[in-house]
């Protein structure tokens, strides 16, 4: 492989060197001013003292976190189980309040409270004692009310008017 270092040497001869030349730093602008001061340049040891900051903190944080989500799991335990025992009570209750509401001794005592008094065995009626008799046809039905006034304004705009015991009678022209 030819390179232009070995032309450059063929060219001027073999008593020819050529100058060194040194790259720029990353560190200087043009002029050799420096881009960062020399007390900020971090050594290997700076960058390890940062990996073992950064591992310490996420390692802090990961334990808080794992800290609080027990103590959220056990508290959340806790309320499942005094829910689990209200809603219990509550049921034992529900049953003890139906027993209580229906209770035949209840009623009777609100009676007795109240101030009323158990009636006396009634005695069944014979149906032959019973005037016109169980079996009898019933009896008609009673007999219309006369019409009101208001009924008798309505029969009279409507063209029919019937007067009590007299056949219905038409107004001429309807």
């Amino acid at each position: 492989m030819v390179t232009t270092r070995i032309l450059t040497k063929s060219r001027f001869g073999p008593g020819f060197s050529m100058p060194t030349r040194r790259r720029r730093s990353a560190h200087h602008l043009a002029g050799g001013i420096p881009l960062v001061p020399a007390w900020m340049h971090v050594g290997l040891s700076g960058y390890i003292a940062l990996g073992v900051f950064a591992v310490a903190a996420f390692t802090t944080l990961y334990v808080f976190q794992t800290a609080v989500t027990t103590q959220h799991s056990y508290e959340i335990d806790a309320l499942r189980a005094e829910r689990s025992r209200l809603l219990e009570t509550q049921s034992k209750l529900q049953e003890r309040e139906a027993a209580l509401r229906w209770a035949p001794g209840r009623v009777d005592q609100e009676a007795q409270a109240a101030g009323m008094v158990r009636a006396r065995p009634a005695g069944y009626l014979n149906p032959a004692g019973v005037p016109g008799g169980l079996l009898s046809p019933p009896t008609p039905a009673r007999t219309p009310d006369p019409p009101t006034l208001a009924d008798q304004i309505v029969r009279v705009v409507n063209g029919t008017v019937t007067l009590a015991g007299q056949p219905r009678l038409t107004l001429p022209g309807r």
